[in-house]
């Protein structure tokens, strides 16, 4: 169903002023070294005028991590099949596509959504999902990210990382950014959240992260564009990117003073998709795009 869909025409719809996402708040350029362990997601859908951006990372030569919500549709309540996904390796500069047939995108020969991920219930539990690409990322271009299981101190700056503009109702942004966030323990971001919300946000699916800040005042966010993109450390010594979360949503306007952002907690699910990577895995809903 490529045929069905235009890349130039997405991405010009993509740098409109007719079509907005929100993105990092209160970042910076991310750079080349982190964008080539990230991809930006267009997924399209037949029977609706709308086009959904997320953010992925790469896990492997042919798979891509994202958030599962990406993949329920332009209402965000079903679990209705893309027309199309495809997806922009480790080009972190948006511009630079258009009308521009040398950059070729990657396209997803299957998507994976995980089975505990219900659509359009609050909470976001088991937000993951997986795309299986077209084709293996070449040597010299592939960067994969490391899913950790071990958290940072909480209390401590992690970094967040996405695609989209640079908040509500602003500029829009042509490039990957980046942006320091700071870890919260579970309780304390729960606490924040209405009565009526609690009991959907889960410890051993949710992680949780604050601008910096917080709690009087919000300088830094991720927003919806960001759905998909890690929450990770740069480990020096290794020089690798480690992976602990997926994000997933907000209850409040981004980088709004007191707000907290919840994300997919990595480490609940990295047997699952190292399983599903050597395909024995039965704990995902997988279909082509």
């Amino acid at each position: 169903m490529h045929a069905s869909v235009s890349v130039v025409f997405v991405l010009a719809l993509y740098l409109s002023e007719a079509f907005c996402q929100s993105r990092i708040v209160g970042g910076k350029d991310a750079g080349t070294f982190l964008g080539r362990h990230l991809a930006q997601l267009v997924i399209s859908y037949e029977d609706a005028d709308y086009v959904g951006l997320c953010t992925a990372t790469v896990i492997a030569p042919r798979w891509l991590l994202t958030a599962a919500h990406c993949f329920s549709g332009p209402s965000g309540s079903t679990s209705a099949i893309p027309a199309a996904t495809y997806a922009f390796v480790g080009e972190t500069d948006a511009t630079l596509r258009i009308d521009n047939t040398d950059i070729e995108p990657y396209w997803a020969k299957q998507i994976h959504v995980h089975k505990n991920f219900k659509p359009g219930t609050a909470g976001h539990r088991s937000d993951i999902a997986m795309v299986y690409l077209d084709r293996v990322i070449p040597p010299q271009q592939l960067a994969t990210v490391v899913l950790d299981k071990n958290l940072p101190p909480f209390g401590s700056a992690v970094m967040a990382a996405g695609y989209g503009t640079l908040g509500k109702n602003a500029a829009k942004a042509t490039i990957l950014m980046k942006a320091p966030v700071l870890l919260k323990p579970f309780s304390v971001c729960v606490d924040r959240e209405h009565p009526f919300f609690r009991k959907y946000l889960k410890l051993w699916s949710h992680l949780c992260a604050v601008s910096v800040g917080w709690p009087t005042r919000g300088s830094t966010d991720t927003c919806a564009g960001d759905s998909g993109g890690p929450l990770f450390k740069f480990d020096r010594d290794t020089r690798r990117i480690r992976q602990f979360g997926i994000t997933s949503f907000g209850t409040s306007d981004c980088a709004e003073a007191g707000s907290v952002s919840w994300y997919t907690r990595v480490s609940t699910f990295i047997g699952d998709v190292h399983r599903n990577i050597r395909r024995n895995s039965t704990v995902w809903n997988s279909f082509t795009s």
